[in-house]
């Protein structure tokens, strides 16, 4: 691109901006749709294993710290300085080899955007899905691409001056890579350590936000709505804390001791399920049901799916919903281990996992096959 020198229009730079962007593109779009190809519904499996998502949440806290400069994470030098060579080599201002340069910058910066890449990889393998996987890394890399795509046209003129707005945003990135750790590593944590953990969080970006130190008189409108919302942020924290110290196990309801019932705990029992982990069982348990003229609830659960366990604490529980969940013969699929059985239980809904309800009539039909539901996942 820059061999165009001066005779480079704003429509001839965004052509050959996009083109770039194109490359770096699809060069992620094809690594996520191998990453599934390659290992097909195992991926989803392996992906869940409490081995596997404990890694990942500590490898989240690693890209996290690199984000407040503890470190840098980066290609090694030599590997790094020959794709750089290679790039450099190819001639700017044809779309062919602009398109050749954002794949190779894609392997060059792909350290730099690993979190939100292997997040992606992780989306692709919890979905099954290689089309929606794939555009969503797209649809990513598009993102990313966005700002290169404006100075491409525009020219470097529009860039804002370096300043301390930028250690704000790698800042605020750190945080949100610890939250996303922690809600990774919910379902395999004790539920006191995930509110102590939240706690940590939410306190320590209170203290980084200055919260208790005082302001100056002039200050600007930004520094005051940090310190309210490094406030807030205390107040939620040390919730966590005080709901620890009363007992409370969900990070959710830390003050839910506060309105505390004698009648709640009968209230909120849970409805029994009958076990099932292969399609012939099921079939067993449908056919017993079908006999009396019974409808039937399936529900997919596994230890690792944060949505099975709020379903169970909160939904299936709830004074409204527990009266019409009698009326059914309830079925528990569990597939945590993800066997050769549970795989085939869950394709046989078409379900790469959990979360998953799905209801069947008296006559053992599936009511509404195409409006069940599924959980936010």
């Amino acid at each position: 691109m820059l061999s165009e020198g001066h005779i480079l229009t704003r429509r001839r730079g965004l052509a050959l901006s996009f083109t770039y962007v194109q490359g770096l593109a699809l060069t992620y779009t094809s690594i996520g749709i191998i990453a599934l190809s390659l290992t097909g519904s195992l991926l989803t499996v392996w992906l869940q294993q409490p081995a596997v998502v404990l890694s990942a949440s500590a490898l989240m806290v690693v890209f996290a710290l690199s984000m407040f400069d503890l470190f840098s994470i980066q290609l090694p030098a030599a590997l790094q300085s020959r794709l750089a060579e290679t790039s450099n080599r190819l001639s700017g201002g044809k779309a062919a080899t602009v398109f050749l340069m954002g794949a190779f910058s894609a392997l060059i910066i792909g350290p730099c955007v690993a979190p939100p890449l292997a997040l992606a990889l992780g989306y692709i393998g919890s979905t099954g899905d290689a089309l929606l996987g794939g555009a969503a890394l797209y649809s990513m890399a598009q993102g990313l691409g966005l700002p290169l795509i404006v100075i491409g046209t525009f020219g470097g003129h529009i860039l804002p001056r370096a300043g301390s707005w930028m250690n704000v945003v790698k800042s605020l990135f750190g945080v949100v890579m610890l939250a996303s750790a922690i809600w990774l590593a919910t379902p395999f944590l004790p539920a006191i350590a995930v509110m102590l953990l939240w706690a940590t969080l939410l306190i320590g970006t209170a203290v980084f936000l200055k919260t208790f130190e005082n302001l100056p008189a002039n200050a600007h409108v930004a520094q005051r709505l940090g310190k309210a919302l490094g406030l807030m942020l205390f107040l939620i924290g040390a919730a966590q804390v005080v709901g620890v110290l009363a007992g409370e196990d969900n990070p959710r309801y830390p003050l839910r001791w506060l309105a505390s019932k004698p009648v709640q705990a009968a209230t909120l029992s849970q409805p029994d399920f009958l076990p099932t982990t292969t399609p012939a069982s099921f079939d067993s348990i449908l056919a017993q049901a079908r006999a009396q003229g019974k409808p039937v609830l399936l529900d997919f659960y596994a230890d690792w799916c944060i949505s099975c366990k709020e379903l169970e604490a909160d939904t299936f529980p709830h004074p409204q919903v527990k009266p019409l969940m009698q009326k059914f013969v309830r079925v528990r699929a569990d597939v945590t281990a993800g066997t050769a059985n549970q795989q085939d239980l869950l394709k046989r809904f078409g379900l790469f996992g959990p979360p998953g309800v799905i209801l069947f009539d008296g006559r053992g039909k599936e009511v509404q096959p195409h409006h069940r539901f599924y959980p936010s996942r």
